[in-house]
């Protein structure tokens, strides 16, 4: 019992780095990361938990539902309005994953070390402890637990045939897509897949035919479609034009790129990403481990892995005919690291057998340490020095940040903006908190064609925040200004007069 309790000690500790470290020091990440922080701001102060809204109207730009919206309103009620409570759900989502991977291989495939292994497998792999995926605001850390904890309850219900887990089912689906939409239903074919193959072994092994399964799948599949269809319906009668909008953002024009927005793949592009990138850095092991696997005497084992293998292939092949981007393949690193980890478990007891009892414990720590050490250090190396491109709406919430804690008294002043980056949603999301705080933080947008039209909007004594060079190089043309902070492109400055006239406050 002492060393159960000291391995999952050390596991703890191990997850830490890669899942937690440095969490909350990347500024706010433009496009999906801020559009959530700000829907979940909006949601929570319009106590409206149905739909999204973005610049007090729908949001018919970023239509998933609101389950992670929900997630991150709770997180930030706990820890602040901040990039940690923001990025707290998507972490914890990470570490649950982690942890159900463990219990499932421990507890149901009587198989600890291929459970630790797997989870050990996950967090390591670049393609899902990274940004847009276990590291930030986004959907994918907790849509990749749902739907691997879906594979989990399909092989219950595979061996049982009962109604709890064909629920428990049903239940992992719906919550998948209202995370996020319709990817929520992309290991269904897999499953399907896994169903017809299983199916087909039992009748060439002459065993019966179980009815009542079926019946049981049959309820659990309604019952889905029932709370799915009760979403999307109460969402279209408290918000007019929310169906229209999820038509176009989430599924076939979208999938199918109709209006040229997004990227779209070339052949094989997956396999060939996976393999010169790393993303997950077993992969030439796959192979082998899946082999092993297969001829493991555990029959348990070997009905399973067949699961992850065919949702990893069936997913894998519809990503390959649509739109992509880099994160869009997170769910299936969880089934990679399983078919990794259980078959490495078994590679461990087929050499474990020539090693002496008494020094069992050394051949694991080397074990472990020849396939991990050198993965765990470049995950926990990148993620201790990452580095993101700071784009210019995203500067103005670091410039905020900073001058919080050496100005704490200038409170009232206006963020400037312009069509050279007009998309504030990062900027939004600052300004909402630091007024929250007590802040008087309005924004300001600038039409640079043609520039600066209106001079009167712009008061003599007032303090501007701008980190557009060109909204600041057009202000300046007009005003006499004195700069009170600088950081890099960011600039505070209060205005003192209009160039070649007085300016009467």
């Amino acid at each position: 019992m002492k060393k159960q309790y000291l391995i999952w000690l050390l596991f703890g500790i191990a997850a830490y780095f890669p899942i937690f470290l440095k969490l909350d020091t990347w500024h706010l990440l433009k496009w999906d990361e801020a559009r959530n922080a700000v829907n979940t701001l909006n949601m929570v102060e319009k106590r409206d938990f149905i739909c999204r809204s973005y610049n007090d109207s729908l949001d018919t730009w970023e239509t998933k539902p609101p389950l992670m919206l929900w997630c991150q309103a709770a997180s930030m009620a706990i820890v602040g309005e901040n990039t940690l409570g923001l990025r707290l759900p998507s972490a914890l989502a990470t570490l649950g994953l982690a942890v159900m991977m463990i219990l499932f291989c421990g507890r149901t495939l009587k198989d600890w070390k291929g459970g630790f292994f797997a989870a050990a497998s996950l967090l390591v792999s670049d393609g899902f402890i990274k940004a847009h995926v276990s590291r930030t605001g986004d959907h994918d850390a907790l849509l990749s637990f749902w739907l691997t904890l879906s594979v989990f309850y399909f092989y219950k219900w595979l061996i049982s045939k009962d109604l709890k887990n064909a629920l428990k089912i049903s239940a992992c689906v719906v919550a998948a897509v209202l995370t996020k939409s319709i990817i929520g239903l992309m290991f269904l074919l897999g499953l399907f897949l896994c169903l017809i193959i299983f199916e087909i072994k039992q009748f060439r092994q002459k065993k019966p035919f179980i009815l009542r399964g079926y019946v049981s799948l049959f309820w659990s599949v309604l019952v889905g479609i029932v709370a799915i269809t009760s979403y999307y319906i109460l969402a279209e009668t408290t918000h007019h034009g929310y169906l229209q909008a999820v038509w176009k953002m989430e599924l076939l024009p979208r999938f199918m790129n109709t209006e040229g927005k997004y990227l779209m793949p070339e052949r094989g592009h997956y396999l060939k990403i996976l393999y010169e990138q790393n993303r997950f850095p077993f992969w030439d092991f796959l192979p082998l481990m899946l082999w092993l696997s297969m001829r493991s005497d555990n029959s348990d084992k070997k009905i399973f892995i067949g699961i992850p293998l065919s949702i990893a292939v069936v997913f894998s092949t519809i990503m390959s005919f649509g739109v992509w981007y880099d994160w869009y393949d997170a769910p299936l690193y969880p089934l990679w690291a399983i078919i990794f980890g259980l078959g490495l478990s078994e590679l461990f007891d087929k050499i474990q057998i020539w090693v002496t009892p008494k020094h069992r414990w050394q051949f694991g720590f080397l074990f472990v340490f020849a396939f991990f050490a050198m993965p765990y250090r470049n995950v926990v190396q990148r993620v201790y020095d990452s580095f993101i491109i700071v784009k210019p709406n995203e500067m103005y919430g670091i410039s905020m940040m900073e001058l919080k804690k050496i100005h704490p008294d200038w409170r009232n002043y206006t963020l400037l903006y312009s069509n050279y980056d007009a998309y504030d949603a990062p900027m939004q999301f600052y300004q909402k908190t630091f007024n929250h705080d007590g802040f008087a933080v309005e924004k300001m947008f600038i039409d640079l064609n043609p520039p600066l039209s209106k001079m009167d909007s712009f008061a003599v004594g007032k303090r501007y925040l701008s980190c557009h060079p060109p909204a600041t190089d057009s202000l300046l043309k007009h005003f006499e200004v004195t700069i009170l902070y600088k950081h890099d492109e960011c600039q505070l400055f209060e205005i003192i007069k209009k160039r070649h006239q007085t300016v009467k406050k």
